[in-house]
């Protein structure tokens, strides 16, 4: 049984879902003023992890992340962009999907923005206000703090203590309250400001309320789990439970759970210390899946520490797992090791989520694997055990492979008749090709919006993107285009690859992933066969050459009893 670690109750607990076999989860996302930062990414990364646990444990999960775009902060920086707030909302918006996607992030089940529920918030601070919860004063609208019942639980605080560590009522808004830590449900508008219209005159949320009412709009009264960064327990969680508990009267979440902060170098991150790090500029230097598998190497409930050498060492761990997953598959091997290491995996992730033993665990596995262990239940085992921290090495497939297989599916008005250099142009028939199954697949599904991610190529990622954003601004689709456009080393069947992802006659809420590949293993097999030719009439220089010019292309040679394997680094 999986345990979850409760902040509320300072607690080891078994989890029990309100509903057997789903798990109704909302995490706190990022207030989109800026790109977020590699702590916030730490946050994503964890709660990404223990989603994908969730699902390996075969839950169904609803999973909602939020966009708050409406704050004094989006203010401020739009009015210094000389932008309006939604646009800069829009452009970090799509900043933070791109971003978290290189890190292997699944897309959320739905990611609401604040501006999207200004009825229901307004609805939600009348309910508290005709209930005696909250107070309206000079346009403004304040909770209770001392209504609530335990107010600050969850920070392991009463209101005494809060007082007693108090310096005392501030001027401005402070004038205003009945108590000191009674906190804005509605902020009224300043000259200049984006605001709405409401009962109480023209403004806008505060930052507390605007989670509680999408959490309870989007997944009920009462939630599985809330989670978010330890920094976010006091005051915006603690105040999410108390309006919303107070409203509805019923339990707001049955686990809260916070992931400990990421220092740099052993120090506190900040821009006063020069070290302030944001995971769109890390992104641009260091590869997504090393610095997932970096953020994923500590248990989420512990401080990480980022050094260079911890993101080298994440780059070789993850070299030796790939080299792993993608060795030739052998017959049959003995079953009992494999369930063996199965349950130490699962007895690690069922203890609250333990990524770093979740982690040796796999290690583990691999080991025993490269002793001689590998057949294909093996390796889907693996597969699955990688998954969860987001590890996907994708085995792919050759452009005519993948063009016959279009041919037999729904897509089959799609020509692919392209060569590999047509990757890289924004005109070649591919680019036109994948406009044609986003239009002639999607364009009925008005309300929905595909997320384009890629790796390897911004060049297709852009042109895709442009395509879809003309269907739809308003929503996005769980399912996923990646596009590689690297070489491949097995061929495997696209007609199977397709048919897992795609269900006929249903494209919504169904990962779809083509691939998009150069055709390159030919020339290395040629060069191989040269190489052993060489060998074999004992002209080791040459041999040696080939096998030095294939390592400078990342190509690893491997001489075994059943002759040469080789892997690409």
């Amino acid at each position: 049984m999986i345990k979850i670690y409760d902040t509320m109750t300072r607690s080891l607990r078994d989890f029990v879902p309100l509903e057997e076999g789903k798990v109704k989860m909302y995490v706190c996302g990022p207030t989109v003023y800026n790109y977020i930062h590699i702590g916030n990414a730490r946050s994503v990364v964890a709660f990404d992890t223990i989603r994908r646990y969730f699902e390996y444990r075969g839950f169904d999960v609803a999973y909602i992340s939020n966009f708050t775009d409406v704050d004094d902060k989006i203010i401020k920086a739009a009015n210094e962009a000389g932008m309006t707030t939604k646009e800069l909302s829009d452009k970090f918006i799509a900043a933070f999907k791109e971003d978290v996607a290189k890190l292997g992030v699944k897309p959320a089940t739905k990611n609401p923005r604040v501006i999207d529920y200004m009825d229901e918030i307004i609805d939600f601070v009348q309910v508290l206000i005709d209930k005696g919860y909250a107070y309206e004063a000079a346009g403004d609208v304040y909770f209770r703090v001392e209504k609530a019942e335990n107010y600050a639980r969850l920070a392991n605080k009463t209101l005494s203590d809060l007082e007693a560590g108090a310096s005392g009522r501030v001027e401005g808004e402070g004038q205003l309250k009945e108590h000191p830590f009674d906190f804005a449900l509605w902020k009224s508008a300043k000259p200049g400001e984006v605001s709405w219209e409401s009962p109480w005159g023209a403004g806008r949320p505060g930052w507390h309320i605007e989670c509680s009412v999408m959490a309870t709009e989007l997944l009920g009264d009462t939630i599985d789990i809330h989670g978010g960064g330890a920094d976010l327990e006091f005051p915006h969680h603690t105040n999410e439970i108390a309006q919303s508990e107070c409203k509805t009267g019923q339990t707001f979440a049955n686990y809260w759970m916070h992931n400990a902060m990421l220092n740099i170098n052993d120090e506190k991150m900040s821009k006063s210390l020069g070290n302030f790090l944001t995971a769109h500029d890390m992104l641009e230097q260091i590869d997504g899946q090393v610095l997932r598998f970096f953020l994923s190497t500590q248990h989420y409930r512990r401080p990480l520490n980022y050094t260079e050498k911890a993101i080298s060492d994440a780059e070789i761990n993850l070299k030796y797992l790939k080299n792993t997953y993608t060795q030739p598959v052998q017959n049959s091997v003995d079953k009992s090791g494999l369930e063996l290491h199965l349950a130490a995996f699962e007895a690690a992730m069922d203890d609250d989520f333990n990524a770093a033993n979740g982690i040796t665990a796999i290690f583990d596995f691999a080991k025993w694997i490269n002793s001689g262990n590998y057949d294909e239940t093996v390796k889907e085992a693996f597969g699955r055990m990688l998954a969860v921290f987001g590890i996907v090495f994708e085995e792919e497939v050759t452009l005519k492979a993948l063009e016959n297989a279009l041919r037999k599916t729904s897509l089959n008005n799609v020509n692919l008749k392209v060569k590999a250099k047509d990757l890289t142009s924004k005109n070649s028939q591919l680019h036109i090709a994948l406009k044609e199954i986003i239009f002639n697949n999607y364009k009925s599904h008005t309300n929905e919006k595909l997320e384009v991610v890629s790796y390897h190529s911004q060049a297709i990622s852009d042109v895709v993107v442009r395509s879809i954003n003309k269907i739809s601004d308003n929503y996005w689709m769980d399912n996923v285009i990646t596009i590689f456009t690297y070489g491949t080393k097995k061929q495997r069947s696209v007609e199977q690859r397709i048919k897992e992802c795609i269900k006929i006659g249903d494209l919504v809420r169904i990962p779809i992933k083509f691939h998009f590949v150069e055709i390159l293993d030919r020339d290395i097999e040629k060069r191989i066969a040269e190489r052993q030719a060489a060998r074999a009439n004992r002209d080791f220089a040459t041999a040696d050459r080939i096998r030095d010019e294939l390592a400078a292309q990342g190509i690893k040679l491997l001489d075994t009893k059943d002759g040469v394997r080789w892997t690409r680094d």
